[in-house]
C-alpha cells in the first residue's frame, strides 16, 4: 500500500519540483486511507509542502468525493494548486471531470493523479497517471502505471 504511492507522491514532488499538492483521503476510518494519508503527510513535511493541513479533504473513496472537492474550491475561490493528488481512481476521476467541465486543462494547468490501477481509469481523457497497487503488493517492480509522459511533457506549467 505505501511503497507505490511513495514512489507516486516523491515522483511528483522531486521530479516536477511541485511544493503546492492537495490530497484527497479516502473514507474515515478505513485502514488504506489512513496509511496513505500519513503516508502524504510523512512526505508532505519532510519536502516541506505548502499549507499541508489545510490542503487534506475527506473524501469516501467514490467519484461524488472528487466533483465535490473541486466545487468546493470554486465556492472557496481557491487557487488550483499544482496537482491533485486522489487516494484512489474514482476520485481522482470525479476531479478531472469536473476540472474538464469548468474548462480546466489537466494536467496542462493541474495535474491529477490516482491510486489503484481501476480499470475505469482506462478510459477517462486524458489518461489518468495511478499506480498499481496490486504489483507492488506482490513485490514486483512496476512503473507508474500511466506514463508520466503528460507531466513529464508539462513539467513547466
Amino acid at each position: 500500500n505505501q511503497s507505490g504511492f511513495r514512489v507516486l507522491l516523491e515522483h511528483l514532488i522531486k521530479e516536477h519540483q511541485l511544493t503546492d499538492i492537495v490530497y484527497l483521503d479516502g473514507q474515515k476510518g478505513n485502514r488504506d486511507a489512513i496509511e496513505r494519508k500519513e503516508l502524504f503527510l510523512e512526505i508532505a513535511r519532510e519536502n516541506h509542502l505548502l499549507d499541508i493541513e489545510n490542503n487534506i479533504y475527506e473524501g469516501k473513496f467514490d467519484y461524488e468525493s472528487g466533483s465535490r472537492l473541486i466545487r468546493e474550491f470554486v465556492a472557496e475561490k481557491r487557487p488550483w494548486p499544482q496537482a491533485f493528488v486522489a487516494a484512489n481512481d474514482n476520485m481522482a476521476i470525479g476531479i478531472i471531470s469536473e476540472l474538464k467541465r469548468l474548462g480546466v486543462r489537466v494536467p496542462e494547468q493541474v495535474m491529477v493523479t490516482g491510486y489503484d490501477n481501476t480499470e475505469t481509469a482506462e478510459f477517462i481523457i486524458p489518461r489518468l497517471t495511478t499506480v498499481d497497487k496490486a504489483e507492488f503488493e506482490a513485490g514486483k517492480r512496476t512503473a507508474i502505471s500511466r506514463p508520466f509522459y503528460y507531466l513529464n511533457r508539462f513539467s513547466n506549467v
